[in-house]
């Protein structure tokens, strides 16, 4: 079982809104997602109503932390941003055979279809890892946040994940558009982060068994303050 976790809010911009409800129908349409958690804080269209949706109401934006209580402990959760749009390469995640330990972080393609190459290996949107992960408990920091993509996938590490990017074999793609923007530089979530580089099928593979030879050394990974 596949489970997608979001978060919702209620954009200022309506071209914005117009985004990620199209994300929103996408992957609620995606067959190889099973269910759709999302944590609320106050955004509503008729598309929540769908059975595959659990949409819990919640006040202010959320941690990556109020996730935990909610992952299934036996199949496969996805965290997402809300503008991110799943295809069919998610069908691929059962040639990875994903063991407890593993998280893939993926760096999202852009409009034109290509990786966000300028920033490929310092930006991820989506986390997906099998059964519960304790260590999501101490991800108290905001989704949507600057820099909470490396911070999360340094959480992952020191929780003893085997921490991949195989985003050139499963796709997501970003649907961001509008000039709209919630965040700013000052808000920025301070380091230590996790850098990630792209990889393809035989690069995930090579790579998760250099992880278990070398038991995750910090040489391994690229790592910033």
């Amino acid at each position: 079982m596949v489970t997608l976790f979001i978060s919702l809010y209620q954009p200022s911009d309506p071209s914005r809104e117009i985004e990620i409800v199209e994300c929103l129908v996408n992957n609620v349409s995606n067959k190889y997602i099973d269910k759709i958690i999302i944590l609320n804080e106050g955004f509503y269209h008729p598309i929540l109503l769908t059975e595959k949706i659990n949409n819990i109401q919640i006040e202010g934006r959320p941690n990556f932390s109020q996730f935990y209580s909610y992952l299934n402990k036996t199949g496969i959760n996805i965290i997402a941003n809300n503008d991110i749009k799943f295809d069919f390469t998610l069908g691929r995640l059962k040639y990875l055979f994903l063991k407890k330990g593993d998280m893939l972080s993926l760096t999202r393609h852009e409009k034109n279809g290509f990786l966000m190459r300028e920033k490929e290996s310092d930006s991820q949107d989506v986390w997906m890892f099998k059964g519960v992960a304790d260590c999501l408990k101490t991800a108290n920091f905001q989704m949507g946040q600057l820099g909470c993509d490396g911070r999360l996938n340094f959480v992952f590490y020191k929780g003893g994940y085997r921490v991949l990017n195989p985003s050139k074999f499963i796709k997501v793609h970003h649907e961001h558009t509008s000039p709209n923007r919630e965040y700013v530089e000052s808000d920025r979530l301070k380091g230590p982060y996790l850098l990630l580089k792209p990889l393809n099928l035989l690069g995930f593979y090579w790579n998760r068994s250099l992880l278990y030879l070398i038991n995750k050394r910090r040489a391994f990974y690229f790592f910033d303050n």
